[in-house]
């Protein structure tokens, strides 16, 4: 079943975001930033942030981080402390 929504922008005006990860490649002394994943979120609740890393974690098991930067937002804050 398809929806038709007349202001596609509509559910993310208020609380919405694309929400993005990137991987820092380094060659030749030069690092570069490499979009991995975008996700459009309708809200930035913790639980959104959860269900977001749950599926990458599905996806693939055997990745690993070096560690990471990101703008602050609380729900995604306290999702990265866990």
């Amino acid at each position: 079943m398809s929806t038709i929504c007349t202001d596609p922008a509509e559910p993310f005006k208020l609380s919405g975001q694309l929400f993005s990860i990137h991987a820092f490649i380094e060659k030749d002394g030069n690092l570069k930033q490499l979009p991995l994943l975008f996700c459009l979120m309708s809200h930035r609740t913790t639980a959104d942030y959860v269900s977001v890393f749950r599926v990458i974690v599905d996806r693939l098991p055997e990745a690993s981080v070096e560690g990471f930067v990101a703008d602050f937002e609380t729900g995604k804050f306290l999702e990265f402390k866990k």
